[in-house]
């Protein structure tokens, strides 16, 4: 009896075994994973909307870069009885750096999710052989985006062109401005080459080959090296694509989002669907009522600067359309 025991129980070993190499490892169906992603256009196509996501967060909420630019600048001022004063005076450090932290965290998330498309397209299969190169060129370009962002505000940042262990990202140090500016030239560079020179439909908002050439534009003249920034911008306008609104007041019209004037814009949708931006409420003292805002705006808000008001000429119909004065009582 022990005999047929010890028999018994060799054979439930062995079965335990095959059972977790047959069984254990196959692929969850009731939920996505890395593994069982990143094989169609289709699958691409999500992957490469998760990038331009994380591009949303970057201009959403109330804690963007936009607003930690803003509130460093001439531009604005902050009174002392209001929260982030300590961005405004450069007095932030470990304690109260959320919003660098929370800015950092995602312009990595941009480049992680670059890299796993860049990881994967070429095993990938494509009805279109056009969006192949497509989506390669907006990979290009968004994570040119994020590394040109990093560069202008921390300086000098890591740099992953792959996907990394965590024990291999921990040994990667961290490079000069320069060769993070040179990673983000050719980044763009290559998307220049790959993208198309326009979108239609649902696809309208994604980035094109202007895109590509103003922002690298961008890149140039803030390094002040304008003679190189000159043939991208003659590539934007000598495309016919773009030409300037005819009155000032169409530019923050949303009527024309994806419009003439836009080469290109962060896409955000109305309608309550969580696809809305918050930042303009931002703009708003928290105990504000009246036409501009249904309800009141943060705490957290800043108020122009005098010496952006006074930089207006006089007779500037600009000044009215841009600056709101006196609304609070």
């Amino acid at each position: 009896m022990k005999q047929i025991y010890k028999y018994i129980s060799i054979a439930l070993l062995g079965f335990s075994t095959i059972s977790c190499n047959d069984f254990l490892t196959v692929l969850p169906e009731d939920q996505y994973s890395v593994e069982g992603m990143y094989k169609s256009q289709k699958d691409f196509e999500q992957a490469i909307n998760g990038v331009y996501a994380e591009v949303q967060e970057l201009y959403k909420s109330n804690a963007n870069w936009l607003r930690l630019v803003i509130m460093r600048s001439d531009d604005a001022r902050r009174g002392g009885e209001r929260s982030n004063e300590h961005y405004c005076r450069f007095t932030d450090d470990a304690s109260n750096a959320q919003t660098l932290t929370w800015m950092w965290e995602h312009y990595y998330k941009i480049v992680s999710r670059c890299n796993f498309i860049f990881d994967k397209i070429e095993g990938g299969e494509f009805s279109d052989s056009f969006m192949k190169d497509y989506i390669k060129g907006e990979t290009h370009m968004l994570r040119a985006y994020a590394y040109y962002q990093l560069a202008t505000q921390y300086g000098g940042v890591p740099l992953y062109d792959k996907l990394y262990s965590v024990a291999e990202i921990r040994t990667i140090k961290r490079a000069s401005l320069e060769e993070t500016f040179a990673f983000a030239i050719k980044d763009y560079e290559d998307a220049i080459e790959l993208l198309p020179e326009e979108w239609s439909g649902t696809s309208l908002g994604r980035v094109t080959k202007y895109a590509a050439h103003g922002m690298l534009a961008r890149l140039y003249m803030f390094k002040n090296e304008l003679s190189k920034a000159k043939p991208h911008l003659e590539a934007v306008i000598n495309s016919g694509k773009y030409m300037m609104e005819a009155e000032y007041s169409a530019c923050f019209n949303d009527a024309n989002d994806n419009g003439g004037e836009r080469v290109w814009e962060a896409q955000f949708n109305g309608g309550q669907l969580g696809q809305g931006n918050q930042f303009i409420t931002g703009l708003l003292p928290g105990d504000y009522t009246g036409d501009l805002m249904p309800f009141g705006g943060y705490s957290t808000c800043f108020d122009v600067s005098k010496d952006m008001v006074n930089a207006y000429e006089k007779g500037d119909l600009r000044k009215d359309l841009s600056i709101q004065t006196n609304i609070m009582d």
